[in-house]
């Protein structure tokens, strides 16, 4: 199963940091074996999102480190050398459930998109084929690389935002999206004037086909010391007597409305 995280805006909606939220929720619920994965070369990836000490606590030596991540593990697809082996060996452990393909910084986006291009049906083939959901972070540009995620998902997680301007972008210039996309508005205020009940009715969309990732302080402190995952899974194990436990339950009923559209439409 493979699902992009994308949005027809750039910083705006919150693509990075609602993916990284609703694959450890979803993770932590225990129901998929996913793996995270990204095409672009931003400051603001998954990495710093999820745990800015993965590559400190990990990585001993420069020559393991330059075994882990999508570049060598794209390299080591196109060999079909011990692929099945390679997912291990390349990615990061998030979470039970949950793993992550870091992007390698001294690869640029020329040098991704050609590699990605060589191996992407085998790669995502190989991934299928070991039962991972696969869990695509991309950027808002025209890359090859998107193109071809875009092309070949299964489905598309539209982030959104509460700027009209924003969702009627979307709408007027990616109909041909609608027939395979799930939404999401990130950063989400009742307060605000956009609200879901007025999207929905607008845009014509199927309430089941719409969550939200609130507003919330705490999530975002934690995105920003990169201390993601221990602050869900610290959320997640207090349940009703966390101080976030309302934040938490709108996620867990977005990933809940993501996992009934996937049974929904098939895949």
């Amino acid at each position: 199963m493979k699902i992009a995280f994308w949005s027809n805006v750039r910083g705006v909606c919150g693509v990075t940091s609602n993916l990284a939220c609703i694959s450890v929720i979803g993770a932590l619920m225990g129901k998929q074996k996913a793996i995270l994965l990204e095409n672009h070369f931003h400051l603001n990836n998954l990495e710093l999102i999820l745990n800015q000490s993965l590559e400190r606590n990990l990585v001993r030596e420069y020559t393991y480190y330059s075994q882990v991540g999508i570049d060598h593990f794209m390299r080591r697809v196109h060999s079909g050398l011990d692929s099945e082996r390679a997912v291990e060996d390349c990615s990061i452990r998030i979470t039970n459930g949950l793993s992550y393909l870091p992007q390698n910084i001294q690869m640029n986006e020329e040098q991704f998109n050609y590699e990605f291009n060589r191996v992407v049906y085998s790669m995502l083939g190989l991934l299928e084929k070991l039962g991972y959901v696969i869990y695509f972070d991309l950027e808002k540009g025209e890359s090859l690389s998107s193109r071809i995620i875009l092309n070949e998902a299964d489905m598309i997680v539209v982030n959104l935002c509460q700027n009209p301007a924003v969702i009627e972008d979307f709408f007027r210039q990616y109909g041909s999206f609608r027939k395979k996309a799930f939404y999401v508005v990130g950063c989400y205020s009742p307060e605000s004037a956009t609200t879901i009940s007025m999207i929905q009715k607008k845009y014509q969309i199927e309430r089941e086909r719409l969550g939200i990732v609130p507003h919330s302080i705490a999530f975002a402190n934690a995105m920003n010391q990169g201390k993601l995952v221990s602050f869900l899974k610290r959320s997640y194990k207090e349940g009703r007597k966390s101080e976030n436990r309302k934040f938490l339950k709108e996620i867990k009923e977005c990933v809940q409305l993501l996992w009934e559209f996937e049974r929904k439409i098939g895949i």
